[in-house]
């Protein structure tokens, strides 16, 4: 197992070692630098790249962020998700951009940014009922929770199928699975790649301990991580099965101080309630 591991982590370093992140992400994060930017001088640079213009348009009028009326330009988009955020969301869309593979018969591009979009969504919300005072951290967080998975379907086809046949097969769980084919789960790669990126320590445990907030060095965001995720997972889409079978740490009722498993439950069935109501607006922005 220990050799299977670090072959998976030699590989994965050729991941961190791509050439740099394209010179659009590298002048926007510049411009950020500069407290005297304004949303005309960002824009100019998004502009120049639709697959970009089109992601941060869709987290703009995600349902989450509770606009009457549709976004339609950068400038308004940039205003909606605020300059303090901006530069971890381009940095995060990026980084997806970089992993993003090709549909396979077990794997649907569509899906998964939708899994990650309604995850982030529920981290949102989740944070602002709860008075987890950095919101658009959690948001991040919830958008590259699974880049793990991504990264293997990308990286590690062969080993993807394996370990999608190998699930099916023995109906255990992914992460099982990912450890007996791989000698790591998508939850430490996902640690690794973020952690090369440097990403915040708070993002980088919450997506190293999504499945297991209690072993987590910052619990609060990895419960709402695991909780967001669980709410999110109760969505079957197609091309997209990776957490149909993703526990619920009850500890996150001490975490995130619910009391009772009773009042978690009571609160869950809100989520799935506004989730469901949001859903169709959501997969609209997305196709």
């Amino acid at each position: 197992m220990h050799n299977i591991e670090n072959h998976t982590k030699n590989r994965l370093s050729r991941i961190n070692n791509l050439p740099a992140f394209p010179s659009i992400m590298m002048e926007v994060s510049n411009l950020l630098e500069n407290k005297s930017v304004t949303n005309f001088d960002l824009v100019k640079i998004i502009n120049r790249d639709q697959g970009l213009t089109a992601k941060i348009l869709s987290i703009a009028n995600s349902p989450f962020y509770g606009l009457s009326r549709k976004v339609s330009t950068v400038d308004f988009a940039i205003t909606i998700v605020g300059f303090k955020e901006l530069k971890n969301v381009l940095l995060t869309l990026t980084i997806l951009e970089v992993v993003k593979g090709n549909d396979s018969p077990h794997w649907n591009r569509k899906s998964f940014w939708l899994h990650s979009l309604l995850t982030a969504g529920m981290c949102k919300r989740i944070s602002e009922n709860t008075g987890y005072p950095k919101i658009g951290e959690s948001f991040t967080a919830g958008l590259l929770h699974d880049l793990g998975i991504s990264a293997i379907q990308k990286y590690f086809e062969k080993e993807f199928n394996d370990i999608y046949e190998l699930y099916k097969t023995k109906h255990s769980n992914h992460l099982s699975v990912e450890k007996e084919i791989l000698g790591l789960t998508h939850e430490e790669m996902g640690f690794h790649l973020v952690s090369k990126w440097n990403f915040p320590e708070p993002i980088i445990n919450a997506i190293r301990h999504h499945h297991s907030p209690s072993e987590s060095e910052n619990k609060t965001l990895s419960s709402i991580l695991n909780l967001a995720d669980y709410v999110a997972s109760s969505i079957n889409m197609e091309g997209y099965e990776w957490d149909d079978e993703l526990n619920l740490d009850l500890n996150i009722i001490e975490y995130l101080k619910f009391g009772t498993e009773e009042r978690l439950r009571e609160y869950i069935k809100d989520l799935n309630s506004i989730l469901l109501i949001n859903l169709e607006d959501l997969k609209d922005e997305i196709d």
